[in-house]
């Protein structure tokens, strides 16, 4: 990056590559799912010592991202990050369908509570059908 930012200051590809890896590693959560999607490949041992790595590659490098190499990707990510669509997705998926044992819990709870409303507007009915009857 040394060299790049001396010799070419123009065309800083790699500076802006390590910049946007730094915009998405932040943790070792990251660096796992990077991983095991094969888009990196961690030869550092841990997904610590990765996260670590990129979180401090830039430090005290002055770089400006709307004149980044990745501007669109950059862009791209915080348009799906801000979709509401997205995050409810991301946030159900989290909270409820991690593992196969929250999938059927939830599920579960979903059929008993359509159950119930099913039987409260069963009741609800045959209230009022009793209503009218009296009443006439």
């Amino acid at each position: 990056m040394a060299l790049e930012h001396c010799r070419y200051p123009e065309q800083k590809f790699v500076t802006d590559y390590f910049v946007f890896m730094d915009f998405l590693i932040n943790t070792t959560r990251d660096v796992e799912l990077l991983v095991d999607n094969k888009i990196i490949t961690n030869y550092l041992g841990t997904n610590k010592a990765a996260a670590d790595f990129f979180n401090n590659l830039c430090t005290n490098v002055i770089n400006d991202t709307n004149d980044s190499y990745f501007l669109q990707v950059y862009k791209e990510l915080n348009n799906y990050y801000k979709a509401p669509r997205n995050r409810l997705k991301a946030i159900l998926k989290r909270d409820y369908f991690h593992t196969p044992w929250k999938t059927a819990s939830t599920i579960a709870a979903i059929m008993l509570l359509m159950a119930l409303v099913g039987e409260l507007i069963d009741l609800s009915l045959a209230a009022s059908k009793l209503a009218c009857n009296l009443s006439q």
